[in-house]
């Protein structure tokens, strides 16, 4: 979605009435080894969720992390933590659980 289509499709959105949600960037990890990049994450879950509002979407979808060379534990508090400063303003954010095998992917890991 970008400035230039976003209003045809809230226009459309809002002539059929249908419920709207999107995938964010392939290029985040909320457990990245550096700071900058977890923090680069956290930018591009939050842009994409304020693109998100502009068009009266609901859901944001996105892969969360990666496991690296941390333990399963390790990564989960690691990204449950980044999940936990994301803003919240009416999108729900939809953790991805599928992916690549070194990835945080199943609801029981």
């Amino acid at each position: 979605m970008t400035d230039k289509n976003k209003h045809i499709i809230l226009k459309t959105k809002l002539d059929n009435d249908f419920y709207l949600s999107a995938h964010g960037s392939h290029y985040i990890n909320l457990n990245a080894d550096e700071y900058e990049k977890q923090e680069q994450s956290m930018e591009r879950i939050t842009n994409a969720m304020e693109g998100l509002l502009k068009i009266k979407g609901k859901s944001l979808i996105f892969h969360w992390g990666f496991y690296l060379k941390d333990s399963k534990e390790e990564a989960y508090n690691a990204i449950k933590n980044n999940l936990l400063k994301l803003p919240y303003k009416e999108i729900d954010y939809r953790l991805e659980t599928t992916g690549k095998r070194p990835s945080l992917r199943h609801l029981r890991n």
